[in-house]
Parts: C-alpha cells; structure tokens; sequence
C-alpha cells in the first residue's frame, strides 16, 4: 500500500488494474483506489473484456422500508436481556420507536 500510495502521489492520471494478485493485495489497492479517487479496473479471465469498476460514490445500497425494519428487528432480537418486564417493556419501546423513525425517513 505504501509504495502504491508512492506511486499515485507523484503520477497524474494513475488507473489500477486489479485482475491478478492475491486476494488481500486486491481489496488493499480497491481501498486505495477508493480513497484516492482512482480509476480502477480488471480484465475478465475468459472473455479478455476490461471491466471498469465503479467507484465508492457510485455503490448505494437499496433496501425497501420493510427490508430496513426487518434488519433493525434482526440486531435488536440478537441483544441479550433479562425477563424483567420493565427491561422487556423499555427494549420494545425503543424497537417500536427506532421502526416509526426508519418508516418516516425511507
């Protein structure tokens, strides 16, 4: 990464090619890439077709109203609490209140 970030500080129009290399050297050099607005690409194996890759800006995640309920739902029924009603009463309050805030902003 180091000798990356070398690189691309003292070159003008630097494009990453991420088609070989070791899993780990690849998500390093896609960060970098990320990070310093590069262009980056890699060849398809049987096609031979260059494939850019889109930036960070450019990735969204998209999730309807009910998917963004169902995870909130899905973290908030993992967290451990005790059979105390006044517990139990507090965590589905703020189930309940995390859930009308989400619906209101999608």
């Amino acid at each position: 990464m180091r000798s990356a970030r070398d690189v691309v500080r003292r070159n003008k129009n630097v494009v990453l090619n991420l088609t070989a290399g070791f899993k780990a050297e690849i998500a390093a050099m896609a960060v970098l890439a990320s990070e310093s607005d590069l262009d980056q690409y890699y060849i398809h194996e049987s096609s031979k077709m260059v494939v850019m890759l889109p930036k960070v800006f450019e990735l969204k995640v998209r999730m309807t109203k009910w998917e963004k309920v169902a995870s909130v739902l899905a973290v908030l029924l993992n967290i451990p609490f005790s059979l105390n009603v006044a517990e139990i009463s507090l965590k589905l309050m703020i189930t309940g209140a995390l859930i009308w805030i989400l619906w209101k902003k999608a």
